[in-house]
This record gives structure tokens, sequence and C-alpha cells, in this order.
């Protein structure tokens, strides 16, 4: 995924990137060999804030909460 100038925003492998909640974070998706999938949370920068380990991220915009959730 590129930003508008043509910077990319992550170079690291990954299976799906996607649009959060807040428009400066980005959830990243790999699928592991087991068929389980894992996120986690990038800025626009492409610095990882939260550790790909988690199977959702939500955000709750009206109190700036990132809820992490594995099942």
């Amino acid at each position: 995924m590129f930003r508008k100038n043509g910077k990319q925003i992550t170079n690291k492998p990954n299976d799906h990137i996607f649009f959060s909640e807040h428009s400066e974070y980005f959830i990243i998706e790999k699928k592991e060999a087991s068929g389980q999938t894992f996120q986690a949370l990038i800025d626009k920068d492409g610095k990882q804030l939260i550790p790909q380990k988690y199977s959702a991220i939500h955000f709750n915009l009206k109190d700036s909460l990132i809820v992490c959730c594995t099942a």
C-alpha cells in the first residue's frame, strides 16, 4: 500500500492491509500455516504500534480506546 505521495507504507510481507477506523493507522493481517490469522497495528509511517499476535483490533473513537482480541 502506498500513500498519495508514492511513499510505501510498509515493505514487510503481509497478506492484507486495511484502513482502520482512525485515519492515522492501518491494520495489517497475516495468515499462519495453521490457518489462523493475526493482526497488528501500524501508523502511517509503517511503525508497528501493536504486535502481530491478535485475532482482531478495533477502535472506540469516542475515548480513543484500542481493543485487541485473541480467540
